[in-house]
């Protein structure tokens, strides 16, 4: 019997179907039985040129509409959980359930995942900040795009048809597609857990308009465990597996562009982009990447500080590692030592030059400057030493954006508490006096309380 056979220049394996005879396609049910060994051929090799492009996971689910996940989003979206991410909106929400229409005749949708690994983190120390992990390296948007970019390129080359990728920032719930593919399942920390990779994990895209073999679901939840909820030091994880975002220290350093509410301040601890503890305490998480019982141990006891630390019975900055293991991630989002652990100093007074070039081409460009002088400002009254009186009152004096002003009077507010120095508070009486900015002022106003 004749075959139908196909390849790509980057594939050294035929993929072959035999061909029915023209008799047989008087039966639909024949029609879809090739029909159907034809997507699955296919999705084999979609898959096999995902990973040629650099992709850890690759899994296919369907373009059809989302609509329960629609119908949630669209509630947190009403009711403001979204904080001031002002393009989240409700017609965004409605558009991202039905991810068919991001391209014409669209049929299938391919998830990709691309590792980051948990690696060690530095111990926490006095004077030094905090960023998550993801954004130690190279900028996911970029890494992701240009791998994207080949991996729809080869799908046009072997197949024909149409194709376009999104990482992040379409009208796409990647999350809610990366489950359905069975790429994963979601976490009461709201992220996507992989079973090779833990939450550590971007997430891709590519809209298709090749008929393609969905892979199933992943049946599985996060059972009785709450760990992520009770570790969250904000509180912004409920066991509803929802996030309310106006409470994440991820959004309050990056995405928060006016004054970090007071309520938080504490338990923003060293954190000035990102955070990673919701995933640092979860099993699933983090069993890819712990060995032995060593490192269970190890691991065990940071999850009973993360939990101390959010019920306010430690200080927030309890000095914390990352197991021992070996990094299993991309080699792309492997930082410096200045990205892992950050001289909060140098952040309180860097400058848009600076910025610019210190984090050109990382995630961390999502945050402006003066947003993470701001942040900078917190972190040091919640881990800075003695030292840091000096930068904060400079900053306090000379910062052009009144928000650092502000921050960086609560920062030696508390550092006038805990160190027990009066000076400071004198300092901070005669610098109100000079102040122009109400906002600024009423934070000087609220330091001298504390």
């Amino acid at each position: 019997m004749p075959t139908m056979v196909f390849a790509t220049p980057s594939s050294s394996k035929i993929w072959s179907v035999k061909r029915a005879s023209p008799s047989t396609f008087r039966d639909s049910s024949a029609v879809h039985e090739v029909r159907d060994a034809v997507g699955r051929q296919t999705s084999l090799l979609v898959k096999r040129l995902g990973k040629e492009a650099g992709f850890d996971l690759v899994r296919i689910g369907s373009a059809a509409p989302l609509y329960v996940e629609g119908e949630r989003y669209l509630a947190w979206v009403d009711e403001g959980r979204q904080g001031d991410m002002g393009w989240i909106t409700a017609e965004r929400a409605r558009r991202s359930s039905i991810p068919g229409a991001t391209l014409p005749d669209a049929h299938s949708i391919i998830s990709v995942a691309l590792a980051y690994g948990r690696r060690d983190r530095p111990g926490d120390a006095r004077d030094r900040g905090r960023i998550a992990r993801y954004a130690w390296g190279r900028d996911y948007h970029q890494e992701l795009g240009q791998r994207l970019t080949t991996f729809a390129a080869s799908l046009e080359a072997a197949f024909g048809g149409n194709h376009r990728w999104f990482v992040d920032t379409g009208p796409l719930m990647d999350k809610a597609l990366a489950a359905r593919s069975g790429l994963g399942w979601y976490g009461k920390n709201t992220n996507v857990l992989t079973e090779h990779f833990g939450s550590y994990v971007m997430l891709g895209e590519i809209v298709t308009t090749l008929h393609l073999t969905p892979d199933v679901s992943l049946n599985r939840d996060c059972g009785s465990c709450s760990l992520c909820v009770t570790a969250c030091p904000t509180g912004a994880l409920g066991p509803a597996y929802a996030i309310d975002a106006r409470k994440c220290i991820s959004y309050l350093t990056i995405e928060h562009r006016g004054a970090i509410p007071f309520e938080y301040r504490d338990a923003i601890g060293a954190w000035v982009f990102g955070c990673d503890i919701c995933q640092d305490v979860c099993p699933p998480a983090v069993r890819p990447y712990v060995t032995g019982q060593q490192d269970t141990r190890r691991w065990q006891r940071e999850v009973r500080a993360h939990i101390r630390a959010a019920h306010g019975k430690t200080d927030v900055s309890t000095p914390y590692q990352g197991s021992d293991v070996e990094d299993a991630g991309n080699a792309a989002f492997k930082g410096t030592g200045a990205r892992e652990a950050v001289d909060l100093f140098w952040l309180l007074s860097l400058s848009h030059a600076q910025y610019l070039d210190a984090f050109r081409g990382t995630a961390i460009r999502r945050a402006k400057v003066w947003m993470l002088r701001r942040n900078a400002a917190v972190a040091l009254g919640n881990v800075g030493s003695e030292e840091a009186i000096a930068p904060l009152f400079t900053s306090l004096q000379n910062d052009d954006h009144p928000l650092v002003r502000g921050h960086a009077a609560w920062a030696l507010g508390k550092l006038a508490h805990r160190i027990g120095d009066p000076d400071i508070r004198m300092d901070l009486e005669r610098t109100l006096e000079a102040e122009a900015d109400d906002g600024a002022r009423f934070e000087i106003t609220t330091a001298l309380m504390l």
